[in-house]
């Protein structure tokens, strides 16, 4: 094997449990992206790069894929998942007509375009649109676009070696070496950090805000 550039590989026990054919994947997704054989057209890719940042936001989490160059990657090479909405038309032209529409309609915002709003209104936007209450002249629901990009943005995130690095996933280490122990079962040689997130009822009870009763 040659030598890789990717961290997540760094571990020799990693990188012995992952086939060649994965390596490779994996190695491909973590390429840049080259600007000058981009799918969309520079303002419809900028406005696709401000509506993935407010879905996906990656500050909070410590990751800094560039998922929107991968769907435009995606759309370029007319790749996809297998399956889509039956009223929306082929992926590349559902987000050339979805992002035109999308920015048409914050014209009509008092903010103009989505660059300009703060964070609390665009995630207000994006719901409003998801939820069908905005709509434009597209062949189909804006929603069922937003809906398809928000399973990209998802996709592309999760898929993407920095992430799995970051979220300590291993699963496509399964290769060259026989069987696993079990779906469930800690193998002993994967990097696993101690979990530090609260139960789920104790973050309830510790982020809940007060509330007053009644006499």
């Amino acid at each position: 094997m040659s030598d890789t550039l990717l961290t997540i590989l760094s571990n020799p026990a990693v990188l012995q449990r992952t086939s060649a054919a994965t390596r490779l994947v994996l190695e491909e997704r973590a390429k840049p992206a080259d600007p000058a054989q981009r799918y969309l057209s520079p303002d419809l890719y900028a406005t696709l790069q401000q509506v993935v940042s407010a879905v996906l936001p990656q500050d909070a989490i410590g990751t800094d894929v560039d998922i929107a160059a991968s769907i435009d990657v995606r759309l370029r090479d007319g790749v996809g998942s297998g399956w889509r909405f039956a009223d929306l038309p082929a992926d590349g032209e559902a987000y050339r007509q979805g992002l035109t529409v999308f920015a048409k309609m914050l014209e009509q915002t008092p903010m103009k375009s989505f660059d300009k709003m703060p964070p609390s209104a665009r995630e207000g936007y994006l719901r409003c649109v998801a939820n069908g209450d905005v709509d434009g002249p597209a062949q189909f629901p804006l929603s069922r676009w937003l809906g398809l990009l928000r399973t990209d943005v998802v996709r592309m995130w999760l898929s993407h070696p920095s992430t799995m690095e970051k979220l300590e996933l291993y699963s496509f280490a399964d290769g060259a070496t026989g069987t696993t122990a079990g779906p469930t079962e800690h193998e002993g040689w994967q990097a696993i950090t101690p979990n530090k997130a609260l139960p789920f009822e104790q973050g309830i009870v510790e982020t809940a805000a007060p509330t007053e009763r009644g006499a």
